[in-house]
């Protein structure tokens, strides 16, 4: 992260024209910061392209909403494998997968790296949204 200050978003400001008139042009600034926990907050972040992980400033939690300049999909269906790397996996440990316990994978994180982002509150909002998901939400 390499720019000199935080702009503090809230839940107001997440509609479209001010983040079409604010955000989206900026080319300075990628990273915010946001102290409102609601899903409701953290799904409209999603909604308009935001990435978000979390801070502590201050003794203070914030998520840490990006945009991102530039932005990486992978299309599965479609996914190009290049020989070497379908050689890799052919021959040797690696696999490929994708794990579908979602608090296994928070957990794996955690462990893998102990100063993560998913600290208490991050891992709560991120679990209550996997259950919305697991509620047939539109989200």
């Amino acid at each position: 992260m390499s720019q000199d200050f935080l702009y503090l978003l809230s839940k107001e400001q997440l509609n479209k024209k001010f983040i079409s008139e604010n955000i989206y042009p900026n080319k300075n600034l990628n990273y915010y910061l946001c102290d409102d926990l609601s899903l409701e907050t953290y799904i409209k972040l999603c909604e308009f392209g935001f990435i978000s992980t979390s801070i502590i400033l201050e003794n203070n939690f914030y998520l840490l909403p990006e945009i991102q300049f530039e932005y990486a999909i992978l299309d599965f269906n479609n996914l190009h494998i290049s020989k070497k790397v379908k050689t890799l996996i052919k021959n040797s440990e690696y696999k490929f997968c994708i794990n579908r316990d979602f608090k296994s994978v928070l957990n794996q994180i955690q462990n893998y790296h102990k100063d993560s982002w998913i600290e208490e509150n991050y891992e709560k909002l991120l679990i209550n949204l996997n259950s919305l998901k697991n509620n047939n939400s539109n989200f």
